[in-house]
């Protein structure tokens, strides 16, 4: 199985990550790729009706999002990026995750003009910002075979590095008073304590270094990560609240419509311009129609701006994000096919 081209810039990746994509990938037909997208769809679906029938209540969501946050989702990065071998030419993907949400940023700002302060707010801070591990990484590691969960690690240490710092900083620069500096390193603080973030800096720093894991510490952490793509599903289904909807409609529709089409032209960009072999292409566009991230509403309110709305926010993104990737996987179901391995 070819994934690099001749004349892309990474076909220097190493000989070892192309076995062990085709290793791990069976001769998967386009049914059985299906029948996880939609398998994982209804994962999201039973955590909205967990949550709206009071199955679970506020915090047993907090748990599971713990759970998935600090436990399954750093042991599935672990797990998946412990085998690869990081060429340094695949970086250009941790500059396109900071890229992509400055252009957003900046949309956000434009968009927001004329709305009052707390909308702006809101509009700065959720229409960057993209649930890339949480949302992503279960179809890569479904689907796609290591390269594209290597890619989603890179796309995720950029996108980190501005959702969970420089966007705030940004946004209290532009919007914020002096009394926002406390917040501002209070938010610069999540950065450092952020596991999913430091798990993927170390794993592909010793990806460079050309270290593995401990084979104790490997079989540990593939024993988590085999709960993470149903868990993080689960929780992704838990954050689903509609109940507001119409009060709201207006200035997320706003936000998102933006979000969307911005998404749209990079994506097309991407698939059309960037360097890089097909399957990475298909993860980033995957990348830029993912959910927006909880840390960006989170962030948002502690600047000024509406938790119900950014909350609302997420719960529509979530839904919509669902419906494109499973029509991206449809589209691109004969190319990924081959490399569809077990969940």
């Amino acid at each position: 199985m070819q994934l690099l081209s001749d004349s892309s810039p990474l076909a220097s990746i190493s000989y070892k990550i192309e076995l062990v994509s085709q290793f791990s990938t069976g001769g998967k037909s386009m049914e059985g790729i299906l029948t996880k997208a939609f398998a994982f769809a209804v994962f999201v679906v039973i955590g909205a009706l967990a949550r709206k029938f009071k199955v679970l209540d506020e915090k047993e969501r907090q748990f599971i999002a713990r759970l998935v946050l600090n436990v399954t989702l750093p042991s599935a990065l672990a797990s998946s990026l412990s085998s690869l071998t990081l060429d340094p030419s695949f970086l250009i993907l941790l500059f396109l995750g900071m890229g992509v949400n400055v252009v957003f940023l900046l949309a956000g700002w434009i968009n927001s003009r004329k709305l009052d302060r707390p909308d702006r707010i809101f509009s700065m801070m959720c229409t960057p910002g993209f649930s890339v591990v949480i949302f992503v990484l279960p179809y890569a590691q479904s689907f796609m075979g290591p390269e594209a969960t290597l890619s989603v690690s890179l796309f995720e240490v950029g996108n980190g590095l501005m959702v969970l710092g420089v966007t705030g900083a940004i946004v209290t620069a532009i919007l914020g008073h002096k009394s926002d500096q406390g917040r501002l390193r209070q938010m610069a603080g999540q950065l450092v304590s952020s596991i999913p973030f430091l798990v993927s800096v170390l794993m592909l720093t010793l990806s460079l270094l050309r270290l593995g894991l401990p084979s104790p510490i490997k079989a540990t952490v593939d024993l988590v990560a085999a709960s993470n793509s149903f868990l993080s599903m689960l929780m992704l289904g838990t954050l689903i609240d509609l109940s507001l909807i119409k009060k709201h409609l207006k200035v997320i529709s706003r936000v998102l419509l933006m979000r969307y089409f911005l998404s749209t032209l990079i994506a097309a960009a991407i698939y059309l311009w960037l360097p890089v072999p097909q399957i990475v292409r298909y993860t980033m566009i995957l990348s830029l129609f993912s959910p927006i991230t909880s840390i960006s509403a989170l962030f948002a309110e502690r600047l000024g701006g509406s938790k119900e709305v950014a909350g609302l926010a997420i719960s529509v993104s979530i839904v919509i994000s669902t419906v494109i990737t499973i029509g991206i996987l449809i589209l691109a179901g004969e190319y990924m096919a081959p490399l569809a391995g077990a969940i």
